[in-house]
């Protein structure tokens, strides 16, 4: 089982957090409000970005590059209602219910494709 923690404390972030446990083989063990890891339990290897972006996506960059250089993994997210085409994604990718990913799209880094988007 894989052990993360999901960076951020809104409501995005604690869906993320939802959904890991309910859909994925992974141990969700904390959620963190800030870009700064001042105790991680034993055992955790990633993490998933559950710091939004809206009209500003410094916070969800910055957040990602501390994880990444605390020596965390990123984890991906595909909600089960989430489109599944032929599709290619980087790391952590994290996409919502009901969205819709065409095929033959491919995805960056830390990607974030929220609830309904086309």
């Amino acid at each position: 089982m894989i052990r993360a923690i999901v960076l951020g404390d809104g409501q995005h972030a604690h869906i993320l957090g939802k959904l890991a446990e309910d859909w994925y083989p992974i141990d969700v063990l904390m959620y963190r409000t800030d870009n700064t890891f001042v105790y991680l339990p034993i055992g955790v290897t990633h993490f998933i970005n559950g710091v939004g972006g809206v009209a500003d996506n410094r916070p969800r960059k910055e957040a990602w590059g501390a994880a990444i250089q605390f020596g965390l993994q990123p984890y991906s997210i595909t909600h089960p209602l989430a489109s599944d085409e032929s599709w290619q994604h980087g790391l952590g990718l994290i996409a919502m219910n009901h969205a819709c990913i065409g095929p033959g799209v491919m995805l960056g880094n830390n990607v974030l494709i929220n609830t309904g988007a086309i």
